[in-house]
């Protein structure tokens, strides 16, 4: 069944590969309008243990994006309907889904012993504390924000700095909360991310660091910036 499921992967993600990628650990820092996307696009791909992490419910406005969001779910925990929405998928997955908020008493804890950490989470005073722990765990982090029909992408190695030089220094400037989150913007950014993700956990192709992916789907431009 393993390798039929994977068959569509073809060469692109060969068998030695998903073999891989199924003795990876990841951990996906929010379950909302990035988070489910990545979620699902990693264990469809064929990363075979992911953490979950969120502390919140889903609520009416999370429909517009949130994959693991539909009208049955209003008012459950999104850890624990993302667990459910994975092992449909796959079974054999090994979720840890965790209804918890990270903050910087939890954080190296809760990240330690992944390979991986992606960011789906909502505020930069979050993605601060997370980018902290991953540098003394020594965890790349891959960076992924959306506002309107906006999103950009980094990977965080530990020690980089490029999270401070992208907010320059600051803990309140969440664009999404004015331009709002549309759900192809979510899709599109949390593909960018799980592609990054994949790429460095087989040690494949060129990676984000050092720099960022600037999106604009208003007006479809695409830019690699160096910072």
């Amino acid at each position: 069944m393993r390798q039929k499921r994977y068959e569509r992967n073809g060469t692109s993600i060969n068998e030695a590969e998903n073999n891989v990628l199924g003795e990876k650990r990841v951990c996906v820092l929010g379950l909302g309008g990035l988070g489910g996307h990545i979620a699902e696009t990693l264990a469809r791909v064929g990363v075979m243990h992911l953490t979950l992490i969120d502390c919140d419910a889903f609520e009416e406005t999370n429909l517009n994006r949130q994959l693991f969001c539909t009208e049955s779910s209003i008012g459950k925990r999104k850890a624990a309907e993302a667990e459910k929405r994975i092992k449909a998928i796959n079974a054999d997955v090994c979720v840890n889904a965790i209804d918890w908020c990270l903050n910087s008493e939890n954080a190296q804890e809760l990240l330690q012993g992944h390979d991986v950490v992606m960011d789906a989470l909502d505020s930069i005073e979050a993605r601060k504390t997370a980018v902290k722990a991953c540098g003394r765990l020594g965890i790349p982090f891959v960076h992924g924000a959306i506002g309107g029909w906006y999103g950009q992408v980094a990977v965080i190695l530990p020690g980089s700095q490029v999270l401070d030089k992208l907010y320059n220094g600051s803990v309140d400037g969440d664009v999404d909360k004015s331009l709002g989150n549309l759900p192809f913007a979510a899709a599109h950014i949390a593909a960018l991310q799980c592609a990054e993700a994949v790429k460095l956990l087989l040690s494949k192709g060129e990676v984000l660091t050092g720099s960022f992916l600037r999106v604009d789907l208003l007006h479809n431009e695409f830019d690699i910036v160096s910072l």
